[in-house]
This record gives C-alpha cells, structure tokens and sequence, in this order.
C-alpha cells in the first residue's frame, strides 16, 4: 500500500476536504446573496430567508446545524483536553517512578510482579520487561 493511498483517508485529510468544502459552499452562498442585492453576511442571509420562504426552510436549518457545531466542537475540545491531563499526569507518574531513589524506583510488569528500574538523571527510561 502506498503512502498516499494510506493518507487519503486520514481523518485529518477528510476534515481539511470537509472544512475546503465549506469555505466553497459558503462562497457561493455570499456571491448568490450578492447576486439577489443582499449583504453576504448573516444579516443578509436574515433578510433573504425572509424575502423568500423557500430560502427559510433552509437557513434555519444552517442555523440550527451550525449551533449543533459548535457544542460538538467545544465538547470534543473538552474531551481532548481532559485526555491530554491525563497523559500528562500519567507520564509525570512513569518519570517518578523511573527515577525515584538512588538505585531506581519500582515499577510492575504485566505478571504483577515488583521490578527495580534504573535510569540515568539525563534521561530517565523504562526498560521492557519480558513478560512469561
């Protein structure tokens, strides 16, 4: 498989065509509000879904997914920062252990077992530990 077919469905990838589509999609709507002798703004886009009860329907259906956008952006925000204190701490608690005490600190491995871990001060490290 090569990198770019690896690539092309990244969920990176998808959300940058996702976002490209929008700033397209929006730029045409602002070019026909235009075309219709209307501001390209939310004002303007206020003021054609009044003029015209077909564009209603569906600027308040914008609307309420662009609200609906914006919890489950700052919910999703939450959570990746909640995620990422957590693995702070965590790696905070590894490097502790890992330099604790002059010989090392104590660690466990997968069978539960109890496991001195040196490391040089420079560049605390944990070591793999064979499991079996």
């Amino acid at each position: 498989m090569s990198l770019a077919s690896l690539t092309s469905w990244s969920p990176a990838l998808k959300k940058q065509k996702s976002a490209d589509q929008l700033a397209a999609a929006a730029q045409k709507r602002d070019q026909a509000l235009n075309n219709s002798g209307y501001p390209a703004d939310t004002a303007g886009l206020k003021h054609a879904a009044h003029d015209t009860p077909d564009v209603s329907l569906a600027v308040d259906k914008l609307f309420d997914l662009a609200v609906t956008a914006r919890r489950l952006n700052e919910a999703n925000g939450a959570a990746i920062s909640l995620l990422l204190r957590h693995n702070q701490q965590l790696m905070e608690t590894i490097q502790r252990l890992a330099t604790a005490g002059e010989n090392g600190g104590q660690v466990y491995d997968a069978s539960g077992k109890s496991k001195t871990v040196s490391a040089p001060a420079s560049q605390p490290r944990l070591k793999p530990v064979k499991v079996g």
